[in-house]
């Protein structure tokens, strides 16, 4: 992994379609390569900007694929629960409670 081009790339995935955090995620997988570092870095703006509640709900199968996240590093080391929980705080106190998307 090369961070500046990895980074890069992550950006320009998001900002490819930064509405739609799933084919977001999708470009940083299909270019190969250190995917899961990119599509990481790429998944962690698309989600900030999207809320996590509009994930859950942008397709059928949201809440299994985002229910399989884990730490595979070192499994059951990280709290994901309490990450999505901080995750969605920050993202209502950036845009407010009542905010649409943006």
């Amino acid at each position: 992994m090369f961070p500046p081009h990895s980074a890069g790339f992550a950006i320009y995935g998001f900002l490819r379609t930064p509405d739609d955090f799933w084919e977001s995620i999708f470009a940083c997988i299909e270019v190969g390569g250190d995917t899961d570092s990119v599509a990481s870095m790429c998944g962690s703006l698309a989600g900030a900007y999207a809320g996590y509640d509009n994930i859950l709900n942008s397709r059928s199968d949201a809440a299994f694929v985002l229910d399989a996240i884990q730490d595979s590093a070192a499994p059951n080391t990280a709290d994901v629960a309490a990450l999505r929980s901080l995750g969605a705080s920050m993202y209502h106190v950036a845009v407010g409670s009542s905010a649409a998307k943006l």
